[in-house]
This record gives C-alpha cells, structure tokens and sequence, in this order.
C-alpha cells in the first residue's frame, strides 16, 4: 500500500511507523486534519470516476450511490471547517448535475446525494436544488403505500429499504427533507420503515445487521455468522446522519440513539490490532486485510457518538485513538483514500491500493466527526 503524505506540522507522515514516532495528539490537531482532509477532497475531485455499475457518465454520475457519500463528505467537511472550498464543490456538482434524482433500479441508492442537495438547501434556500428531491421522494412514498412488510432482497421490494446499505442510501433524505418542509409524513415514512428493515435484518444476538437474508445461514469458516463490514459501516452511518435531523424531543429519537450505541458496543469488541475493521466482522482473518471505506463509516459513528455524549469518551476513546490514525495511514502523497473494497455485497479479499468516492466519502465524513473532537 502506498504510504500517507499528509503534512503534520512540518513533519512529513508516511504510514504507522511514522504515527508511532509522533505525539499522538498531533493526529488529532485541527490543522492536521483540515490539511488531509483538502487533499483528500482535491484528489477526488480531479479524478473522476467511471467504473463498471454506474449508471449513468459524465454529470448525471454524481447523482449515482457511488458519488453520494464523497458528496456528503464535501458537505460536511464545509460545515465543520467553515472553509467554503468544500462546500462550493459540493454546489458545483449540484449544478452539473442539474440538482437532479435518479429512478429505476434499487431506488433508495439514488438518494444519498440527495442528502446533500437538502443540505446545501438549507444554506442557500433556492427551491431548485430540492425540486427533484422532493419528487423523488414522493414518488418513492407513493410506490410503498400499503405495502405489506416482506422485506427481502428481490426484486419485487425494489423501492423498500429491503438490504442494509439502503439505510444509509435513502433514510437521511427523509430526515433532511421533514426538517427543512416542516411535513411530518417523510418522518412516519422514516420511522415506519427504518423499524420494518430492522426487525428483519438486525440480529438482536450479535447487535449487527444482516446484509440480506442470503446472509441469514451462511457461516464464515470460523463458524461465525457472516456480517459485512461496510454494510454494518453503511448503518452506522445511516443511523448518524438520522440523528443529526431528528429533533431532541422525537419520540423515537431514543430508539434510534439505542440501536447506533448496541451496534458501537459490538464494534469495539471486534476492532482489529491494526486499528480498523475487515470485512467479514466476526471472522475478520477471511479475508485478513481491512476494509478503509467500511471502517470511515464506523469511526464516523464512533466519533459522532463520543461527541454528541451518546456514550463514554472514557470508554471509547481508545477505540478512535487506534482508528484514526490507521485510517489516515490510508491516504496516499497524491490525497488517493486506498484500502477500499470494490463494489459488492459480502467480505473478500480485494486490490489494497483500490479507491472508489464512496471510500473518499467515509474518510471525509469520519474526519468531519474526528475535527470536532475536543482533546
């Protein structure tokens, strides 16, 4: 793997023998950050990209699942920095983009970026940005009303959050759009079947999720049931991005609060030595190599969790302490985020110098929560 290059107050970082040699609180300074976030941003930016399952090319790809998260990432890095270079990539790509929404296919992928438009919204109130998100996700109510509750991963249930990824895909748009339309029916959407995906594919025993229910029988060879990295990386996540929009006084508020600080619990038993997540959880020498972008999305909620007061910072520092650094051992001199699994739906072993936007998004989104921690 090709070795960090992100500059630590004058000392050139390249990778954990160097983090080892170094303070460890100069990790966590806000310059520091800030800088590798910038050239993690730039990277991406400047290199587009076309790989095999996106739907659509040029502009029009942004609005593809496999963009949304780099988006979101851009967003929030604006937010939390106060640097509008950020945020302006974020406008510029709704621009090209012609603040647009996807339909077709397993639909809820088509709403992360959407997240971003109901943000940038908020900051900007021009009603174009939301015009087609509002659609789409009345569109996307219309198709699912009176629909009973059998939520497997077939085709029939092609506009339900019928596997675990959809939960950070599509129910944060809901969240964002109840806040900022004041309409409570995206909130009963959210709620109703937030809850409906869970009670199917959240194993109470485990506190993780199922990434489908062709999961439900398969055993890791260590006997293990098999639980994906980045999928319980997308929930995590999902449950973050939630919970940011969702009012104190919501009356499922604490239900959603429970299940992120059972998932967390769990995780931290399960970190690996080398500070981050492999793909297969509980088995995580099949394959034995960590999974960055999976990993971004868990270290997102962790650090959310520690700073909003959900759980111990005690207790669960140390688990940040180890993933952090080993997250930003991942960016190469250039700002690449490596160590990406490719597309797909279970752990395997994959190309560790792979990037893909959606890993670039869980690294930025991880390092909006890191910045703000205070130490």
């Amino acid at each position: 793997m090709q070795k960090s290059a992100c500059l630590m107050a004058g000392l050139l970082v390249t990778g954990h023998a160097v983090f080892a040699e170094v303070k460890e609180a100069d990790s966590f300074r806000k310059p520091v950050i800030k800088t590798c976030m910038e050239k993690v941003a730039d990277w991406q930016y400047t290199h587009e990209f076309d790989g095999r399952n996106l739907a659509k090319k040029g502009d029009q790809r942004f609005l593809y699942w496999i963009y949304g998260p780099y988006v979101n990432g851009l967003v929030a890095a604006g937010q939390v920095t106060g640097d509008e270079a950020f945020t302006q990539r974020a406008e510029t790509m709704g621009e090209r983009a012609r603040w647009g929404a996807l339909q077709g296919g397993w639909v809820a992928n088509h709403h992360a970026t959407l997240q971003s438009w109901i943000e940038l919204y908020e900051q900007d109130p021009d009603p174009v940005k939301i015009a087609e998100t509002v659609k789409s996700l009345d569109f996307y109510i219309e198709k699912n009303a009176g629909a009973d509750d059998d939520m497997r991963f077939i085709k029939k249930n092609g506009y339900k959050w019928s596997w675990c990824d959809a939960l950070y895909m599509s129910p944060p748009a809901f969240a964002r759009l109840a806040k900022v339309t004041g309409d409570e029916k995206y909130l009963e959407f959210l709620h109703q079947w937030w809850w409906t995906a869970s009670d199917f594919y959240f194993s109470p025993e485990h506190q993780l999720y199922f990434r489908d229910q062709t999961f439900f029988t398969k055993k890791a060879p260590n006997g293990q049931p098999v639980f994906w990295c980045r999928g319980n990386g997308w929930v995590v996540g999902g449950l973050v991005r939630v919970l940011q929009y969702l009012e104190p006084n919501d009356p499922m508020r604490p239900k959603y609060e429970a299940q992120l600080k059972a998932m967390l619990g769990t995780l931290k038993e399960i970190q690996c030595n080398d500070g981050l997540w492999h793909g297969s959880l509980l088995d995580p020498m099949s394959p034995d190599q960590p999974d960055t972008s999976g990993s971004g999305f868990i270290l997102y909620g962790f650090a959310y969790a520690v700073n909003e007061g959900l759980i111990s910072k005690a207790e669960y520092m140390p688990v940040i302490e180890k993933a952090w650094p080993a997250l930003f051992s991942h960016v190469s001199p250039e700002g690449e985020f490596l160590g990406v699994q490719p597309v797909g739906d279970s752990p395997r072993g994959f190309d560790p110098d792979y990037s893909i936007p959606y890993g670039t998004g869980a690294f930025l989104l991880a390092a909006s929560e890191v910045y703000k921690m205070e130490r």
